[in-house]
C-alpha cells in the first residue's frame, strides 16, 4: 500500500469513526477524559502554586528544600502543560476496552473476557505510550535546539512543522498498537507495521491532535474574577466557549482509538 493509499484510508476512517460513535451513542465516554483532564490540571496547579516551607536551619536542610522545590515545581508544570498527553496514559484501561469493543462490533466475533489478558493489554499500552512519549520529546528537544541555533526562533522556522509531524506520528502509533497487540504482534513487530504505514499513523495522530491541542483555558472554569472585571455575559460566553473546547479535547481519545481500530482492521482485510 502506497503513502497516498494510506492517506485515503485515513480520510475514510475519520468519517467512519464519527458515524460509528454516533451509531453506538459513545458520546458519554468523553466524560471520563474530561474529569481526568480537570483533576490532573488542578493537581498540577496546586503543586506549582502552593508555598514551600523555608524554615531549614542547616546547609543540608537548605539543599533539600531547593531540591524539593525544583521537583515540586517541575512536577506541577508537567501536570499542567502535559495534561493532554498524560490523559492517554491514564485512560489506557478505557482505550483498551473501546478498541476491543470496536473490533467486536465491526467483526461480530465474540471474545471471552479475560481479566489477565485485559491487564496485560493495559500494561502494554502504558509501556508503549511511555516509550513513544520519551522518543517524541527527545526528537523534539533535538529539533528545538537545532532550530534555535539555525533560525533563532523555532516557532517561525520550518522546524515547527517537523515537530508537529513527529507528534502526530507518535500519537497515531500509540492508538494503533491497541489493535496490533490483540493480534499478538510484539512491540518490535508493531513498530515495523506502523513504519510501513506512516501516513496512516500521521492521519490518526493529526485528527487526534486537532482536538486534544485546542487552546482550552481551564483557569476560566475555576475563576470568578472575570464576572466582575469584564461583565457577567461576556464572562459567561468565555466560560461556555472553553467548556466546548474542553468537550472537544475530551472527545479526542475516543475518536482516536476508534479511528485506529478501524484503520488496522482495514489494513488486515486488504492483505487477505
Amino acid at each position: 500500500m502506497t503513502f497516498f493509499d494510506d492517506i485515503k484510508t485515513g480520510l475514510d476512517v475519520i468519517r467512519e469513526a464519527f458515524r460509528f460513535i454516533h451509531r453506538h451513542k459513545w458520546y458519554w465516554f468523553a466524560l471520563l477524559p474530561a474529569i481526568f483532564m480537570v483533576l490532573l490540571y488542578r493537581l498540577g496547579h496546586w503543586i506549582s502554586t502552593h508555598e514551600l516551607d523555608l524554615t531549614a536551619q542547616t546547609s543540608n536542610g537548605i539543599t533539600w528544600i531547593v531540591l524539593y522545590g525544583f521537583i515540586e515545581i517541575g512536577l506541577g508544570l508537567a501536570l499542567m502543560d502535559f495534561t493532554k498527553y498524560l490523559i492517554v496514559i491514564v485512560l489506557s484501561p478505557l482505550l483498551t476496552y473501546l478498541s476491543a469493543a470496536t473490533e467486536k462490533k465491526i467483526s461480530g466475533k465474540q471474545h471471552l473476557f479475560s481479566l489477565q489478558q485485559f491487564m496485560h493489554d493495559v500494561k502494554r499500552a502504558v509501556r508503549l505510550a511511555l516509550r513513544n512519549m520519551m522518543w517524541q520529546y527527545s526528537i523534539l528537544a533535538v529539533l528545538f535546539i537545532g532550530g534555535t541555533m539555525i533560525w533563532g526562533e523555532v516557532i517561525h522556522s520550518p522546524v515547527i512543522y517537523v515537530m508537529y509531524i513527529t507528534s502526530f506520528f507518535y500519537y497515531g502509533f500509540s492508538f494503533m498498537d491497541y489493535t496490533l497487540e490483540r493480534q499478538k504482534l510484539s512491540i518490535y513487530e508493531s513498530v515495523s507495521f506502523v513504519r510501513k504505514h506512516r501516513a496512516l499513523a500521521l492521519m490518526i495522530g493529526a485528527s487526534y491532535s486537532l482536538l486534544i491541542l485546542v487552546p482550552v483555558n481551564l483557569d476560566i472554569l475555576f475563576s470568578l474574577d472575570g464576572f466582575q472585571s469584564i461583565g457577567f455575559w461576556a464572562q459567561l460566553g468565555e466560560f461556555g466557549w472553553h467548556v466546548c473546547l474542553l468537550i472537544a479535547a475530551s472527545f479526542a481519545p475516543i475518536l482516536g482509538i476508534v479511528m485506529a481500530t478501524l484503520a488496522v482492521m482495514k489494513m488486515n482485510s486488504s492483505r487477505k
